[in-house]
């Protein structure tokens, strides 16, 4: 699945960011890794991304129709390993042969385009921009430049078992208090209400569950120590401490609370919409999907921008360039957008196409909708220097879950560390 391959990117990430800059400080703009399969009028486009099966069929069935309407446009699909793709791009910006149009999980975009290798799309022709939701243009700027596309996007929002809540007599929770209450209530006999994901895998998982709560309260990485972060924080560290939530969540990958919560062992989590296939698959199950808890009915919930953006490197020649941006224009339409969505159980970013993918996946898409519409870049703060940060966000989160730390000294000393990696936009 898309998402799931995104999620596995961010260890990756971790691994090539300290040296990513360096590598790439003095990469030319030659011919791209197409360039030799051009001939008289005909433009062949490379295309690279991470996509299995089967959602790189999903794009194959896009692209040749691209090409049945543009008879003098191939397109060769190129999809390089998940777990090294990052590197592997890097690789290619060093020796000069990136594609012509270029996949990236969207977290890494400015790391790469710290690099100098990625064209401003301002510089190639127009798109209409106007046609993503407002919120969704973070995912494809940097330092004010537009450097992507974006098609579809994913977050997380809190899972409920409706079973368990009817027998309970309960309501899903709508603000934090509500949140501890019920998660309390729903804890005992080595059970406990509410699980996350607070791990140190894929390079950050703790951050991508925890900086939507403490986004909705006013938190922000610009200032790990604020008093909104602390709350936010606190929060996570009272479901431990009364019981609601395991402290192993330390430990607890997506996958996990999956297993959990479809074997009836965890009523509720905070998971993505990835994950309605497995669940719909769980003989007996009925859950549904509310929008994540936030402080009081004054704040509005949001969530983290997820899934991968489309690019143009500079080393594309400037005809192909053109096509390039006509097929970013076409990859990301509303028809296109909704197939997309539908089949990797995502959300749309062209904002017509929204009803529709609601309508065919069904309405527990809708919280995802309704968070995005306050959605946050995770990089907003931090830009390249994400992966750094998300391991002292990680860190602090861990020992203040654990309580080897308080919240007030995790935190401080967090925002300290992450001071001098931060960025203005």
């Amino acid at each position: 699945m898309i998402t799931a391959t995104a999620r596995r990117l961010r260890r990756e990430v971790a691994l090539v960011a300290i040296s990513a800059t360096v590598a790439l400080g003095t990469t030319g703009c030659g011919g791209s890794s197409g360039s030799n399969d051009d001939t008289p009028g005909q433009i062949t486009l490379t295309v690279q991304d991470y996509y299995t099966q089967p959602s790189s069929g999903v794009y194959d069935a896009i692209f040749k129709q691209y090409e049945q309407t543009h008879p003098n446009i191939k397109i060769k699909h190129v999809e390089l390993p998940g777990p090294t793709y990052l590197t592997q791009v890097l690789q290619q910006a060093q020796s000069n042969t990136l594609p012509d149009v270029l996949m990236l999980d969207n977290p890494t975009l400015p790391q790469v385009a710290d690099t100098g290798v990625l064209q401003p799309l301002s510089d190639i022709g127009n798109i209409d921009l106007s046609q993503f939701i407002d919120s969704a243009k973070q995912m494809i700027t940097y330092k004010g430049a537009v450097y992507a596309v974006p098609i579809v996007t994913t977050t997380v929002a809190l899972f409920y078992n409706k079973a368990t809540f009817s027998k309970a007599g309960l309501q899903p929770p709508r603000t934090w208090q509500e949140l501890l209450t019920t998660a309390k209530r729903l804890s005992g006999g080595g059970n406990y209400g509410i699980g996350v994901t607070a791990d140190t895998s894929d390079g950050g998982d703790a951050p991508w569950q925890f900086l939507p709560f403490a986004w909705s309260n006013g938190g922000s990485l610009a200032d790990a120590s604020s008093p909104e972060m602390k709350e936010a924080l606190q929060l996570w560290v009272d479901l431990v401490n009364e019981g609601a939530m395991s402290k192993s969540v330390v430990n607890w990958g997506a996958q996990d609370l999956v297993d959990q919560f479809s074997a009836g062992k965890l009523p509720m989590m905070v998971n993505g919409a990835w994950n309605f296939p497995a669940l719909d698959a769980v003989g007996g199950l009925d859950y549904g999907v509310v929008p994540l808890p936030v402080k009081d009915s004054s704040h509005k919930a949001s969530g983290a921008f997820g899934g991968e953006v489309w690019s143009i490197p500079k080393s594309t020649p400037s005809d192909r360039q053109k096509a390039a941006l006509d097929l970013l224009a076409y990859l990301s339409n509303a028809d296109n957008s909704v197939n997309i969505a539908v089949k990797s159980y995502a959300v749309p970013l062209v904002q017509s196409g929204i009803p529709k993918a609601v309508q065919q996946i069904g309405p527990n898409l809708q919280p995802f909708v309704d968070e995005l519409e306050n959605g946050r870049q995770r990089t907003e703060s931090v830009g390249a220097h994400l992966p750094q940060a998300a391991r002292i966000l990680t860190n602090a989160i861990q020992s203040a879950l654990t309580g080897t730390r308080t919240v007030d000294d995790a935190l401080n000393d967090a925002a300290q560390q992450i001071k001098p990696l931060l960025i203005s936009q």
